[in-house]
């Protein structure tokens, strides 16, 4: 019974494209996500590490304007323009002297007391004077002798650099306290660092915003609470460094906070630092479309040259075999033909083993004609030994009856003997 022809929308080479095409396909998804997560923790890891590396700037800038304001508060411990405006009561020298020193060293402030801790003069604020400081770290420290700087909280300055000196007469007796040193407190510090580090900053006194860069509606949020619990422990608890990804306004951000600490090493405040990862999340998008586009493009050229190759090389061949065992199947075959059998993959060797099955097959083809022509000769050989006999049969029945009509001649002789 014939057997019915193979769809050619079923062929080998058609499905093995087939499973090769889904196969990329899973395979360049599989791929686009690894590299989407890859991407995504290098990001995440790499803003991570730039908002970290901005807050130790930060906290950094914040030593060195310490350290700037101590080492200064040393040329006024003996001011003779300053021991002599005290001394007088002249406090229009005083905050001629303060203005300079705030001009030559950058300061955002400068006071001068008496020696009860009593405001002399304000060269920041000279309207406001004649109130109490003897409580503040510095002025204690300044009016006991010693020269000090810390954060500090003030009711003018509301959070600063403070940097605390006594100023001495020409016998080397303390007549009175100098502090001045960097508002903290300020939007305009906060705005400097802000065109620095690239990045959103805010000051807080405790949980509160007192200066910041962020703003609502035209507003900046200085005043809000912040509520985070894991800020609040880490940071103003246990004085340590925080990081986190936090949202503010609906907009995601990278942040760090860093503890604000006192003379005493007490946590008072902190400092935050925010980069907004609207742009992280927009690069992983690009990344992730173009990624993507590259994956289909190569994709779509290795599944092409995959097929070309197939339908050159395994259909081919594979058709050429088929077309060969259909014409064996016809009884049209040519078995003087020959396969191609120099290749080494599998095709190769199955074509060599079916060229050593036409050869053989071939062979036995021959072998069966030459036991035909030999059955035939003796066919022939039979059906003229057969007609032979024949003729020699037909003979001696003639024979016979010659034999049978002569006796039966006698017999009618024999009986007119009689």
């Amino acid at each position: 019974m014939p057997h019915k022809a193979v769809s050619r929308n079923w062929t080998i080479v058609k499905k093995t494209i087939l499973f090769s095409a889904g196969f990329y396909l899973i395979a360049i998804l599989l791929c686009a996500a690894a590299i989407g997560i890859a991407t995504e923790i290098i990001l995440n890891n790499y803003f991570e590490t730039m908002i970290i590396s901005k807050g130790d700037v930060l906290t950094g800038r914040i030593e060195e304007m310490k350290s700037r304001a101590q080492q200064a508060t040393a040329w006024f411990e003996k001011s003779p323009r300053l021991t002599s405006a005290l001394k007088s009561g002249n406090r229009d020298t005083c905050v001629e002297v303060g203005k300079s020193a705030m001009s030559s060293f950058g300061f955002d402030y400068f006071v001068l007391t008496d020696k009860e801790g009593t405001v002399f003069c304000r060269a920041h604020a000279p309207e406001k004077f004649g109130d109490s400081i003897a409580d503040q770290e510095n002025i204690k420290n300044a009016l006991a002798g010693q020269r000090t700087t810390s954060i500090e909280e003030g009711s003018v300055v509301k959070y600063s650099i403070r940097s605390g000196t006594p100023l001495r007469d020409d016998r080397g007796d303390i007549i009175g306290a100098v502090s001045t040193g960097y508002v903290l407190s300020n939007n305009e510090f906060a705005d400097y660092m802000k065109k620095n580090l690239g990045c959103e900053v805010t000051v807080f006194s405790g949980t509160k915003w007192i200066a910041t860069t962020l703003m609502k509606d035209g507003s900046r949020l200085v005043g809000t609470e912040t509520t985070d619990p894991d800020v609040i422990e880490t940071v103003l608890k246990r004085g340590e460094r925080y990081n986190k990804e936090t949202s503010i306004l609906g907009k995601p951000f990278f942040a760090s906070y860093h503890p604000l600490k006192d003379a005493h090493g007490k946590t008072t405040g902190m400092i935050f630092v925010g980069l907004n990862s609207e742009i992280k999340n927009h690069l992983e998008r690009s990344l992730g479309l173009v990624q993507s586009a590259v994956f289909i493009i190569i994709g779509s050229l290795f599944i092409l040259w995959h097929s070309v190759m197939l339908r050159n090389v395994l259909g081919r061949r594979l058709g050429e075999m088929t077309a060969f065992l259909h014409s064996i199947a016809d009884g049209k075959a040519d078995l003087t033909k020959r396969f191609d059998a120099t290749h080494d993959d599998e095709i190769g060797v199955a074509m060599r083993y079916f060229n050593d099955f036409i050869t053989a097959l071939s062979t036995m083809v021959t072998v069966v004609r030459q036991v035909t022509d030999q059955l035939a000769i003796a066919a022939k050989e039979m059906t003229d030994y057969t007609m032979n006999f024949s003729e020699n049969a037909q003979g001696q029945a003639a024979s016979a009856e010659q034999i049978t009509a002569t006796i039966e001649e006698i017999s009618a002789g024999m009986d007119d003997v009689v």
